[in-house]
């Protein structure tokens, strides 16, 4: 064994000139042919090497005797020190996976909560528009329910989805790319009616229409210049569905507004919500 201050603690030299701990008697050894420092030896089974390490280094071994040495160093306890030189050696560039990934990394996930596309996209294909992460192939995108844009939802919003989707519920669990268009949606949190629905006067336009005029306008107010991420974006007909209704699914009659000025551009005479409205015919 190696000469330091741990393992002689309990080793004592007798008359005879060798060192004794507890039943095992130890011969001294000026030098390790591996190594050349001095080390402690069994008397009764000496050997030229200080150390298990120093005896084996260079020699190959088969997968058998690799993985009984393996279960031979299980339960065993090192020393501070032995800790200390095996921290240091394992350190930087002497670690042998320095630089080197796992095949079995894939972008953290867990910690990040972030969805696979090879994961959940055939779960999803067959009701929502799905594809690539253009920055990160590996990542899962779906068009936002609102607006139509993509957005990367994460890991608990994907399974919330698949989950209402194969046993249903009161919730759908459905898809926005932020807040505002969560909020803004007419059916979010609802089961039988959009939101501010009346019977004969809704105002909701069609959602695909809806969808392709934020598209057309880069998901911007038309007057504020404000985006989606900032401002609650609203579908407007430019002309009235009450004036002109073959023309209310016509892209070309509709523009982007945010919330504000959405409402600022009925209360102009003649465009408030009271005129507009389409009375059932009698």
């Amino acid at each position: 064994m190696k000469i330091c201050y741990d393992m002689l603690e309990d080793v004592h030299l007798t008359k005879k000139g060798t060192f004794r701990k507890g039943r095992s008697s130890y011969v001294y050894k000026e030098s390790c042919y591996r190594c050349g420092k001095p080390f402690l030896t069994l008397k009764c089974r000496q050997s030229n090497f200080c150390c298990t390490g120093c005896a084996l280094k260079g020699k190959k071994f088969s997968l058998e005797h690799r993985q009984n040495i393996s279960k031979r160093a299980i339960g065993r306890k090192l020393t501070e020190d032995a800790k200390l030189k095996l921290s240091e050696r394992m350190k930087g560039k002497n670690n042998h996976m320095f630089g080197v990934r796992s095949p079995n990394y894939k972008g953290d996930v867990t910690r990040l909560n972030l969805a696979l596309y090879d994961t959940y996209a055939n779960q999803l294909s067959f009701v929502h528009q799905v594809r690539r992460d253009p920055k990160n192939v590996t990542l899962l995108q779906v068009r936002c329910v609102y607006c139509g844009c993509w957005t990367s939802p994460n890991r608990n919003a994907v399974r919330s989805r698949i989950r209402a989707i194969n046993k249903g519920g009161s919730t759908e669990c459905l898809f926005y790319c932020s807040n505002t268009c969560k909020n803004a949606c007419p059916i979010y949190k609802r089961i039988k009616y959009p939101k501010g629905f009346r019977t004969g006067t809704s105002r909701e336009v069609q959602s695909e229409l809806r969808k392709l005029v934020l598209e057309r306008d880069m998901y911007k107010c038309q007057i504020c210049g404000k985006g989606i991420d900032k401002v609650e974006l609203h579908c407007h007909h430019i002309i009235g569905i009450k004036y002109d209704p073959l023309e209310s699914a016509d892209i070309d009659n509709c523009i982007t507004l945010c919330k504000h000025h959405h409402s600022k551009v009925h209360q102009l005479p003649g465009c408030g919500y009271n005129d507009l409205k389409c009375f059932e015919k009698e």
